[in-house]
This record gives structure tokens, sequence and C-alpha cells, in this order.
């Protein structure tokens, strides 16, 4: 069984990409990767 995308899944997947990417700020990016930094540290 061939799994297919269609047309309405990918535009919906780009809403919620550039919905993401709205909600996910540069700054908090950055405070993410501080945070992973912290824990591998450890």
């Amino acid at each position: 069984m061939r799994f297919q995308l269609t047309e309405e899944q990918l535009t919906w997947q780009q809403e919620i990409r550039e919905f993401l990417r709205e909600i996910i700020t540069p700054e908090l990016l950055q405070e993410a990767e501080v945070n992973q930094g912290k824990t591998q540290v450890r």
C-alpha cells in the first residue's frame, strides 16, 4: 500500500509549518538550544 499525500494534506502541512514558524521565534529557538546544551553537559 503506497502512502500518497493529497493536495489538501500538503497545503495543511504547509500552513502548520508557517504557523509554527510564527510561534517559534528565534529567541525561543536560542533558549531551547541553550537548555539542550545544559542537558548535554550533565
